[in-house]
């Protein structure tokens, strides 16, 4: 969003999040034309509609905030406040419009330090290092001067970026698996048709089975 028009920034932002959607959860129109009983192209209108009300919408907003608020920041706050804006618009699309599908901490996964700030924040702490991390490259690429210079500039982030990660080294140190063993976990999803998984009745007999 440098240089971009905020006008710009809001239909990049819109494009993006629309395009995310389909890519992230093509699935979805085939669960819903199943449940509903309906076509595949009503299927697909009701899950178009969707995804530009939970996740363009908030695509938007982060790049329309990003291109009228960083201009006039300085160089070593842009990236705390764009990785602000971005936790902030995940935070409004999983928790208020109910769509928690591929936030950005979802990445990382298999970085096990990374992880450890999960248990104070959630995945929105993750989301918050690696939205960070990525802004704080950018910065450093669009600057000007020598790399000790920008790195300089760009201290307090790697600051954060650093800290979180020698914290989470830190934690496994101090509380490792016992004999150092690793315990293998799968999750499989069932095969189960739509009219059934989404009924309070099948969630609730699962529970119990599980448990």
């Amino acid at each position: 969003t440098r240089g971009v028009r905020p006008r710009t920034a809001l239909l990049h932002g819109a494009v993006a999040g629309f395009v995310t959607s389909w890519a992230v959860t093509w699935w979805l129109v085939q669960a819903i034309s199943a449940y509903f009983a309906a076509s595949i192209l009503l299927g697909a209108a009701a899950t178009s509609a969707a995804y530009v009300l939970a996740v363009a919408s908030t695509f938007a907003a982060f790049a329309l905030l990003v291109a009228i608020v960083t201009p006039q920041l300085a160089p070593p706050v842009r990236p705390l406040v764009v990785a602000g804006l971005w936790v902030a618009c995940e935070f409004v699309r999983a928790r208020l419009l109910g769509d928690p599908w591929a936030l950005l901490g979802y990445t990382q996964y298999r970085v096990v330090p990374l992880l450890q700030i999960a248990t104070v924040t959630g995945v929105y702490g993750v989301s918050f290092v690696v939205a960070l991390g990525n802004a704080m490259l950018a910065e450093m690429t669009a600057a000007r001067g020598s790399l000790a210079r920008r790195v300089r500039t760009l201290a307090p982030s790697l600051a954060i970026v650093v800290a979180v990660l020698a914290g989470g080294m830190l934690t496994l140190r101090a509380r490792p698996v016992d004999g150092g063993q690793t315990l293998p976990i799968a999750i499989v999803q069932t095969n189960a048709p739509p009219a059934f998984t989404w009924t309070r009745r099948y969630a609730e007999r699962q529970l119990d089975q599980a448990f």
